[in-house]
């Protein structure tokens, strides 16, 4: 009993550690915005307002938008429902630095194996909210290579039932995410073919071009009309 007590004690500790050097080195001056400005333009939708999820723990998406306009934000645990009308914000799908880290906050992050367990598995906010944002929403993304076992086992379920257990030849259940995927000339198929055997429509880009050029030819290209609700 006292070793196991020990064992648990030491593993505790080494926990806090971490998460307390992830705040520190997330929580450094960035040296610069730019992408993340960009991305907040693409989120945002006609009234103002942006729906935009992120997996980084970190601020850079709060000090980015205090430039421009307020944002509602949203992090897990406390996720909201994936609704048109019941969700419009910059949501930390694993968690959000607090402005001012202490460990009760900092164990809110999905940092460990057995944090994604509980986000995913056994408690499954997370899971859940993934679920119904892609039968409500039609999901872009964005610099995610989408390599996560979980969210490659959800989008391969969700695309397993689709083609074989609707019932309706012309109605889905949910709706097939998109990527923006970097190539250059020579490997641009291959990406192709990686991504469409995740399920997931590429929007080709070529390395050389910036989030600027992604961001007006997006703007140009997807609206609702061509994408659905975004």
């Amino acid at each position: 009993m006292t070793l196991h007590c020990r064992s648990f004690r030491r593993n505790w500790q080494n926990a806090i550690k971490l998460r307390r050097d992830t705040a520190d080195i997330l929580s450094r001056r960035p040296k610069t915005l730019k992408n993340h400005k960009s991305i907040l333009r693409l989120s945002r939708l006609r009234d103002g307002t942006c729906r935009l999820i992120t997996t980084n723990f970190d601020r850079l998406f709060v000090k980015a938008a205090k430039r421009t306009t307020s944002i509602n934000i949203d992090s897990a645990p406390k996720l909201p429902i994936p609704k048109f009308d019941r969700w419009n914000s910059v949501l930390h799908l694993h968690g959000l630095l607090p402005a001012k880290p202490d460990d009760l906050e900092l164990g809110n992050l999905i940092l460990t194996s057995a944090d994604f367990g509980e986000a995913y598995l056994t408690d499954s906010y997370c899971s859940r909210f993934v679920v119904e944002l892609l039968r409500n929403f039609t999901v872009v993304f964005i610099g995610y290579s989408l390599n996560d076992r979980v969210m490659r086992y959800l989008l391969d379920a969700i695309s397993y039932s689709e083609k074989f257990f609707d019932d309706t030849k012309d109605h889905t259940q949910f709706k097939k995410p998109y990527a923006f995927v970097e190539h250059n000339e020579n490997n641009k198929e291959d990406e192709f073919r990686r991504w469409d055997l995740k399920e997931v429509t590429p929007i080709p880009y070529f390395v050389e071009e910036s989030f600027d050029v992604i961001e007006v030819a997006t703007i140009g290209s997807m609206t609702p009309s061509t994408l659905g609700p975004i």
